[in-house]
């Protein structure tokens, strides 16, 4: 999950995104290893990791049968304070901003490096972002800003093959029209489909 704070969060905003965080890995109906970063402003390859873990799924009633009610209570006090971790991981990424740049594509081919996604399985990246990419090297402001962005000569090929990619697009404050932000969606979504992964966009 990446959490960017380039933008401040007002508190609606925060709670919603925390909740949400929480909800998704709470819902999740196998053992779930997460992570959780934001883009890194000191350099931009760099993203840093506020925590990362696993979270294991609700009890189901066929498990929760063979196991002494000890153990019924350790596992869900371990699962409890695992998506407290996260909660409270979430929070504190909200509260980072406001930061100089929003360096999201260097941030997602520094995860592709991190964590070979072409051997795992079950991949979900989740960004939590208004995804407007700004760095030292690209920018979606400016004159033609997008789609200089997307054919910039070096904007790295990865491959993301395998992952599902999920945007929640939460735009606080946007210098970018109606039309730009259109063609924003186009570029993250032609990017991500030309790094093999499929893409979702929250309504």
């Amino acid at each position: 999950m990446v959490i960017d704070a380039s933008d401040p969060y007002d508190r609606v905003d925060a709670n919603r995104v925390t909740q949400q965080v929480r909800e998704r890995l709470a819902a999740q109906s196998q053992a779930t290893h997460f992570v959780l970063l934001r883009p890194n402003d000191d350099d931009a390859y760099e993203p840093i990791e506020a925590t990362a873990g696993c979270v294991g799924p609700e009890l189901p009633g066929s498990s929760a049968y063979l196991m002494s009610h000890a153990d019924q209570s350790a596992y869900r006090k371990g699962r409890e304070e695992a998506l407290a971790m996260v909660e409270k991981a979430a929070q504190a990424l909200l509260k980072a901003g406001p930061l100089r740049t929003s360096p999201l594509l260097e941030t997602t081919i520094a995860i592709s490096k991190r964590h070979d996604l072409r051997t795992a399985a079950n991949v979900t990246l989740i960004y939590y972002s208004d995804m407007e990419q700004n760095s030292a090297s690209l920018s979606v402001y400016g004159q033609d800003g997008v789609q200089q962005t997307l054919s910039a000569e070096n904007l790295e090929e990865v491959s993301l093959r395998n992952a599902r990619v999920e945007v929640n697009r939460i735009v606080r404050r946007s210098h970018l029209g109606l039309g730009q932000a259109k063609r924003l969606q186009d570029m993250w979504t032609t990017w991500f489909t030309r790094s093999e992964a499929t893409t979702e966009w929250s309504k």
